[in-house]
């Protein structure tokens, strides 16, 4: 009996997007530090620096890099207000965390 080289499924299926995947594998690297959960978790509603060293006792310098992390992978942006920015998470980090949630 001849050896088959190829199966019988149909060839309806979507091929895979690897950079899609590749994307998404820096996304979860960004996200994979607990403090940087911590952070999203606290942007839930939004703060400015100050609040979030409050509510993570972290400090000033870890939360300030963290967020410039995230603001440049799209996951939160700030607004001016007066002296101070105000942290917002966006659509991306809202999902993010939502999935986050999801394995705790």
């Amino acid at each position: 009996m001849p050896s088959q080289l190829t199966c019988r499924c149909q060839r309806k299926h979507q091929r895979i997007d690897f950079k899609h995947c590749q994307n998404l594998e820096n996304d979860l690297k960004e996200v994979s530090v607990a403090s940087k959960i911590a952070i999203l978790k606290a942007l839930e509603e939004p703060h400015c620096v100050c609040d979030l060293i409050s509510l993570t006792g972290f400090s000033q310098t870890l939360i300030s890099h963290h967020l410039a992390d995230l603001a440049e992978k799209n996951f939160v942006y700030s607004n001016q207000e007066g002296k101070f920015k105000r942290y917002f998470l966006t659509d991306k980090g809202k999902k993010f965390l939502e999935f986050i949630k999801s394995l705790i």
